[in-house]
């Protein structure tokens, strides 16, 4: 993925209203993918993975870790497993948001797609933000992991998040 310069960031729908913002306001295009029938509650696997199959080499898919923002409706393991799948036959890379680790099913659930995806071989990016679960008085905290094929594409990722760090 470092390599391939994305153009293009796929996001559930519905999803958390500024994950639209945040990637189209870098311009990169921003598409999405059915994650909820209208009472919010069912998850369409099949329209979910034939939108996801039409990503591109490269390209971004934003899932959230646990406790979908804002539906609550989790994926299972077999369900993560099922878009490993599809990710890895697209070529695209996982951007995985998890801003309620611990929040919903306990933390080992809770992060079993992070998991998952990783021992799938899924070029990944894991968002941490502890704002729900950690207080830091006037500040936000989180973490930014990334799962590489090898260590150069991770030093590529480390040193190009720190560079935007320090503009």
């Amino acid at each position: 993925w470092v390599t391939s310069h994305t153009t293009t960031v796929w996001i559930s729908n519905p999803t958390w209203p500024n994950h639209r913002a945040v990637f189209a306001d870098q311009g990169l295009g921003v598409q999405s993918y059915r994650y909820a029938d209208a009472s919010g509650r069912r998850l369409p696997m099949a329209e979910l993975l034939e939108d996801l199959g039409r990503a591109n080499a490269g390209d971004l898919v934003v899932l959230h870790g646990c406790c979908h923002n804002p539906t609550g409706a989790d994926l299972t393991p077999s369900e993560w497993s099922e878009i490993a799948e599809v990710l890895l036959a697209r070529g695209a890379a996982a951007v995985v948001d998890t801003a309620y680790v611990g929040l919903g099913d306990g933390i080992e659930p809770d992060t079993a797609g992070i998991r998952i995806l990783a021992e799938a071989g899924v070029e990944l990016f894991v968002c941490l933000s502890f704002s729900k679960n950690l207080g830091l008085y006037a500040e936000r905290v989180g973490a930014l992991v990334t799962v590489g094929p090898d260590a150069e594409a991770v030093h590529l990722v480390d040193s190009r998040v720190k560079a935007c760090a320090r503009s």
